[in-house]
């Protein structure tokens, strides 16, 4: 989205990664927000899953739901899907906080890592090391 809604600025106009991660601090609920690390890094987790779980769920029905005659995929479907994993990056974002981890620093290894194993061959394949 790249308009301004009346008046204000967008999420693309207004953070950086970094800038984001510190904002998701900002909307957490003030009882998470008092608890230790352990007890955070459990609940995130268990967060992420259930909002991995439910693009999981989104998919699934999109499969048995929605597919359009011409193959392509209907639009209110990409839009579910989208505000879901926008859950899971929150939630990443969140996890990557409480143990001390730089969004933008996992977003450029992650980056270095793919492009490695592009290089490599080794996009396909199994394992953490390949």
């Amino acid at each position: 989205m790249t308009v301004m809604s009346q008046g204000r600025q967008t999420a693309r106009e207004k953070f950086n990664l970094q800038e984001y991660q510190k904002w998701t601090k900002t909307t957490e609920n003030g009882r998470v927000a008092s608890w230790d690390w352990e007890r955070q890094l459990a609940y995130f987790g268990l967060g992420i899953a259930g909002e991995s779980g439910e693009v999981a769920e989104k998919i699934k029905k999109l499969f048995r739901d929605c597919e359009d005659p011409d193959g392509s995929l209907d639009s209110g479907y990409r839009e579910i899907i989208g505000k879901e994993l926008g859950d899971v990056l929150w939630y990443v974002t969140r996890i990557a906080s409480v143990v001390g981890l730089d969004l933008q620093d996992l977003f450029e290894a992650n980056v270095s890592k793919i492009e490695d194993r592009k290089a490599r061959g080794t996009i396909e394949g199994n394992g953490d090391h390949r």
